[in-house]
């Protein structure tokens, strides 16, 4: 049998390669663009994760309501939304249900007829302490020329005497004058407690704060329930905040008094500071009958801005979400 051996081949010349295109090229780009986008990002977000905190929050604009103390039918209602008030300024008048009581001013006579008699008392002894003080300063003046030693020590002892009597008036002065302003108060209360007797059957309601009226919940000749808001206002300076709610597991290292960022809608940020941060229960708890339990314990953090340039800029963003950021 024949056999046949093919013949073996040695290249040592170098090796060629493969031709790559320009789609494979950019392929690889990006996926290395990718790795590298990526390293970053995670990078980035764990260093934040653990120097720096984000929480939502709104922004939240000063409010006082207007409600009725005893409720009634609305007589008066001489503001509307967009209207400007001004602190003391009657506003709504109500007509209650209220019994009135007989008014009686025999206690108010009584009582300004004692004021009177105590003032005359009160008069009296400053003038008793007047003449006093000035016999004292006469002896002063008669033991300064020198006379007679035995006359000189009467008169020193004569002055003891009178300034002994002075303590006494000055500290029976000062007594009678404080019953007389004790007096003089209750004198006041009496005469508000009357003139409210005789304004009985009605409730008037002045605005508190001078401000602008943003909404009127009722109108003329309609019925108002005990406590319930007639009207909100908003004051003339009012105070401006940012509620933030978090979970407590965030465990947010946050003081009072510390200083934070916020962003606002616009993407700008506003220099602010912490005021108050406490635990409060979820807006929407699980619902049970037997132990309330919220579903999930929150922190509630509150922040104030710096200055009033800052919180003039905050109310253009009233009950807007904005972002409380700051360093851990």
């Amino acid at each position: 049998m024949r056999i046949r051996n093919k013949k073996s081949f040695v290249v040592v010349g170098p090796e060629g390669q493969a031709p790559k295109s320009i789609w494979s090229r950019l392929t690889h780009a990006l996926y290395l663009l990718f790795l590298a986008l990526l390293a970053i990002y995670l990078i980035y977000f764990t260093f934040t994760r653990f120097t720096q905190f984000k929480v939502d929050g709104q922004v939240a604009v000063e409010r006082v309501r207007v409600a009725a103390l005893q409720g009634g039918r609305i007589a008066t209602l001489k503001v509307k939304a967009g209207d400007r008030v001004v602190s003391g300024e009657q506003i709504v008048v109500l007509e209650t249900n209220q019994q009135c009581a007989a008014k009686s001013d025999k206690a108010i006579r009584k009582l300004r007829q004692s004021i009177a008699l105590d003032k005359q008392r009160l008069k009296g002894l400053k003038l008793r302490r007047d003449k006093s003080a000035a016999r004292k300063q006469q002896l002063i003046d008669e033991r300064r020329l020198g006379r007679v030693l035995e006359l000189e020590r009467r008169k020193q002892t004569e002055s003891q005497s009178l300034q002994r009597l002075l303590d006494e008036l000055d500290v029976e002065i000062e007594i009678l004058a404080q019953e007389i302003e004790l007096q003089q108060q209750e004198l006041e209360l009496q005469l508000k407690s009357h003139s409210e007797v005789e304004d009985c059957g009605f409730e008037r309601i002045a605005a508190p704060v001078d401000g602008d009226v943003i909404a009127v919940n009722y109108h003329l000749h309609e019925i108002v329930n005990r406590k319930e808001t007639i009207l909100i206002l908003v004051p003339e300076t009012p105070e401006v905040w940012v509620d933030a709610f978090t979970r407590a597991d965030d465990q947010l290292p946050v003081l009072s008094g510390q200083s934070v960022n916020v962003r606002l809608p616009d993407g700008t940020l506003s220099r602010a500071e912490v005021s108050s941060l406490k635990s409060a229960a979820v807006p929407f708890p699980d619902r049970k009958f037997d132990d309330y339990t919220p579903k999930e314990s929150a922190l509630h953090l509150r922040v104030k801005p710096i200055n009033s340039d800052e919180a003039k800029r905050w109310l253009e963003f009233d009950r807007m979400a904005v972002t409380v950021e700051g360093e851990r």
